[in-house]
């Protein structure tokens, strides 16, 4: 595959559901608290507009400060990852400033836990029909990329021998739950499959990226990053799917790990 990869340069989609419209639109926005992380994320709708300053305070109504003058307030989608949060309580709010020097603030908005990231449940039903108790351990759907093991825990067949009481033993089957799968918070998928690059120190240290297909062949890799937020556009990596990748910060590896895009749905 060719290096050289589609970049749109400080775009940012929330993970908030699919597609576009689910991020609110200018002058409104949105905060998600994502494991942690504090996430604005906006569309913009204004045919011209000139600034957007992120402010940031521990009161709804007082005492703003700016932590961020966006450097290109025209994309279409943007967004902010705080990374200097002091807590996960703070407000937030937009300044707009649009063409002939009109300007606006938009509402404060508190973040909100991101609520489209579930945690697997494990539901055990226990059942008194037969001469013994059955369990059931049922597993929500996994993406389709990862393939859960079932393991037969007690299984019969017309040449077991028969118990005492005539009865055969039941048949138990489970499906082990799996672990929730935790993005990075430096390299990970959008909604829509797009991948985020989000390194808010580029500019200070040297970082190259390298992508794999999940069983380790090399794909292409990013250098000279120099952008803190970036949108990788997923035509690069050819098809859906699980993908692994490593940050080299300084020459010295950072971090490696995993990311899945899932299938257009038309192509379903």
């Amino acid at each position: 595959m060719k290096s050289i990869v589609c970049v749109a340069l400080f775009a940012y989609l929330a993970f908030t559901g699919p597609g576009l419209a689910a991020q609110d639109t200018l002058p409104e926005f949105t905060v998600k608290n994502r494991f942690g992380k504090i996430i604005l994320s906006w569309v913009n709708a204004y045919p011209v507009i000139k600034q957007i300053s992120i402010q940031r305070s521990i009161d709804s109504l007082k005492g703003y400060k700016t932590i961020l003058t966006v450097p290109d307030p025209t994309s279409l989608t943007n967004g902010f990852l705080d990374i200097k949060a002091p807590d996960l309580q703070s407000y937030y709010k937009l300044y707009i400033l649009l063409d002939n020097g009109k300007y606006l603030f938009s509402k404060a908005r508190k973040p909100l836990v991101d609520s489209s990231i579930e945690k697997p449940v494990v539901q055990v039903r226990k059942e008194t029909k037969s001469a013994e108790p059955k369990n059931e351990i049922v597993a929500p759907p996994q993406p389709e990329a990862e393939v859960t093991r079932k393991f037969d825990l007690a299984t019969t067949n017309s040449n077991s021998r028969k118990r005492s009481d005539g009865l055969k033993p039941d048949t138990m089957k489970a499906v082990p739950p799996k672990e929730e799968f935790v993005p990075s918070s430096l390299v990970y998928a959008n909604p829509d499959g797009n991948i985020t690059i989000a390194i808010p120190d580029s500019k200070r240290k040297s970082y190259i990226i390298k992508f794999f297909e999940d069983d380790g062949t090399p794909l292409f890799e990013m250098d000279k990053i120099k952008e803190s937020i970036m949108i990788l556009d997923k035509v690069n990596f050819m098809h859906s799917g699980w993908f692994r990748f490593e940050v080299f910060e300084n020459g010295k590896l950072k971090e490696k790990h995993k990311f899945f895009i899932p299938k257009d749905p038309a192509s379903r």
